[in-house]
């Protein structure tokens, strides 16, 4: 049987997760120390750090792509717009 998170469960567990990962990041902690701090397996503050380090890449990447890309959308419709 499937137990579904409630939204309080959810929104608790990405809180600690949102946690864990500023700690790791912080570096002020060991991994091993975090981990027994939050309750957690050594492995998952790592990867949890992998994943967030992952994600700022894509995060600025995307930025320049995305007004790239609005910046060309609006360059054609005012073209359109002069004729």
């Amino acid at each position: 049987m499937v137990k579904w998170l409630s939204r309080k469960d959810h929104s608790m567990r990405q809180r600690l997760r949102a946690k864990v990962t500023f700690e790791v990041v912080k570096g002020e902690k060991t991994v091993t120390q975090i981990a027994s701090e939050f309750w957690v397996h050594p492995t998952q503050v790592l990867e949890l750090k992998d994943q967030l380090l992952s994600m700022l890449t894509e995060l600025f990447s995307d930025r320049r792509k995305k007004r790239k890309e609005d910046k060309d959308v609006l360059q054609v419709e005012l073209f359109h717009q002069i004729g």
